[in-house]
């Protein structure tokens, strides 16, 4: 829940099984939920249920056979950032999938791939664009962003 007024950028990354060592998630059920909540209403409410048997893991649709998702949510709702996201934060097709949209108040930007790092270096690409406007000062990488 955020204060009225209240800024925020965050991510959320999943990784289903173990796909560097070639071990798909074959196993069991997952749950996420994603919510961004201010002035007592929703600005996102995101929810992903996914289990082995799910059509939803291989389906065009849903994950396409990828192993890793994420989500990136900023509280700002700007179209030259948007632009700018979209420029500066390129993956190559053999990537995955990256996109940049605007939901009540948020820019969310999605990931869909095979690769959680290179999730983290889109999403690390549209922080730093990001942050600057959100915050008003310079870029300046978490020291744990090293570890």
């Amino acid at each position: 829940m955020l204060e009225p007024g209240a800024r925020f950028i965050g991510w959320e990354m999943i990784c289903l099984g173990l796909p560097a060592c070639e071990r798909p998630f074959t196993r069991g059920h997952m749950d996420q939920r994603f919510e961004i909540w201010q002035d007592d209403r929703p600005l996102l409410i995101d929810t992903l249920r996914i289990g082995t048997r799910d059509a939803l893991l291989a389906a065009r649709w849903g994950m396409a056979g990828h192993a890793v998702v994420g989500a990136l949510a900023a509280t700002i709702e700007d179209s030259q950032v948007i632009d700018t996201l979209r420029q500066k934060v390129v993956s190559r097709p053999e990537d995955g999938l990256f996109a940049v949209t605007r939901v009540r108040g948020l820019t969310l930007c999605r990931f869909l791939g095979d690769n959680v790092y290179t999730g983290l270096k889109l999403f690390g690409r549209a922080w730093e664009v990001l942050r600057p406007v959100i915050k008003g000062s310079d870029v300046c990488a978490p020291r744990i962003w090293a570890t």
